[in-house]
């Protein structure tokens, strides 16, 4: 019987031999792993993103509903109506900012006794009564320091038979000032 000594170098080359086949055999079982675990990880989100889409959309009733709001052929739809409200608002002139106007900017000692507005050409007629020149001068100095007017007339001035002064303004206004806000 013969007996063989191996050697450190054929130990080494074993172990290493040993390292290497096992390393990659590691290996290819992780990309196996890896490739059924991936592959099964796509197919679950491709079945969210399906149901996903699904759920997005829309029935016929939402279909039907939203034709009617945003109106087709010869019906007109809400879309359509809000829209043609909107250019009529446009439009609507509101005498409401006048009056507010001329409260806030009325002098303590003038009285207006008469108006005649006309918006579509946006001119107030006033006419009034001031305790004195001085009132009325002052009256008409708040007046053009406003930005809304655009200009004044003082027409008609004078000494009322009881006291005090009368007159008479025609004020023009901006075109935007009537607007709807």
């Amino acid at each position: 019987m013969a007996i063989e000594i191996t050697t450190d170098q054929k130990i080494k080359k074993l172990s290493i031999i040993n390292f290497v086949f096992y390393f990659f055999l590691f290996l290819l079982i992780a990309f196996i792993l890896s490739y059924f675990i991936l592959n099964f990880w796509q197919k679950r989100l491709n079945r969210e993103l399906a149901d996903l889409t699904k759920s997005l959309e829309k029935t016929p009733a939402e279909k039907a509903l939203e034709e009617k709001i945003l109106g087709s052929g010869i019906k007109k739809g809400y879309q359509e109506k809000i829209n043609d409200f909107g250019k009529l608002i446009n439009y609507y002139q509101q005498p409401l900012n006048f009056f507010n106007f001329l409260g806030e900017n009325a002098h303590p000692k003038v009285r207006f006794t008469k108006l005649n507005l006309d918006l579509d050409k946006n001119i107030a007629d006033i006419s009034g009564k001031a305790a004195d020149f001085e009132a009325l001068g002052q009256q008409i100095l708040i007046l053009e320091g406003e930005k809304n007017i655009k200009g004044l007339n003082l027409s008609k001035v004078s000494i009322a038979k009881e006291g005090g002064i009368e007159f008479k303004l025609i004020l023009g206004f901006e075109p935007q000032f009537f607007k709807y806000k």
